[in-house]
């Protein structure tokens, strides 16, 4: 489990960006995602992204080491894939995931359950939030989402729906995963807004599409 509170696949999908300028960071392109590990565990020891209970949550997931019920426990007992996006400047943005659920579909309360894709947890650092400058689908959560939808799309089990859950407070979260046609569902028993995406007919496109030599 993710949290004592979350379930799997239940969590806090997300942290928004703020619009403070982030002079610091080199606003360089993301670069393709690495597959996190325990070896990498030392690289997200101080993953930050904001000071909100929904926001501290999505750090501690990453950062918490085996047996502590964070992304490598999920990653072991719940086959969840996680990876680590960082800027052509090596820094480190953030974060995705992505694992499998079911939800019942399409009445949360009486429909089937239907096996689902889920984003876990994503999370963006502090420092990148609304970055780089310029076009909203060039900033750095853009493209980590819209990679995570890639996976979904281009997954061998072709489920139909991707869900994930946002804190009911964090409207800009909210906001942002409406940009990307997810519809609000229903709340968990958490209380956690249930958001989910209709893959069916998208082909999605690689948002890292392999280097040529």
């Amino acid at each position: 489990m993710s949290s004592p509170t979350v379930p799997q696949g239940e969590p806090n999908a997300g942290t928004i960006p703020t619009t403070e300028k982030r002079s610091e960071i080199s606003c360089t392109p993301l670069v393709p995602p690495v597959s996190f590990s325990e070896n990498l565990l030392s690289e997200v020891a101080n993953f930050d992204c904001g000071a909100e209970s929904y926001e501290t949550e999505v750090a501690d997931w990453i950062r918490a080491p085996r047996g502590k019920g964070g992304a490598l426990d999920d990653m072991a007992n719940n086959k969840t894939q996680v990876w680590l996006y960082r800027t052509a400047a090596n820094e480190l943005v953030g974060y995705g995931s992505l694992g499998q659920t079911a939800w019942r579909w399409d009445n949360p309360k009486k429909g089937p359950w239907v096996p689902i894709y889920v984003i876990p947890f994503l999370g963006v650092q502090t420092p990148f939030k609304k970055q780089p400058p310029g076009p909203k689908d060039q900033r750095y959560s853009h493209r980590i989402l819209d990679d995570l939808i890639y996976k979904a799309v281009t997954h061998s089990n072709k489920h139909r729906l991707l869900g994930l859950c946002v804190h009911p407070e964090n409207e800009s979260a909210i906001a942002f995963y409406k940009r990307f046609n997810f519809a609000e569902y229903t709340l968990n028993k958490q209380g956690y807004l249930r958001m989910v995406l209709d893959l069916h007919g998208s082909t999605g496109s690689a948002p890292f599409p392999p280097q040529t030599s």
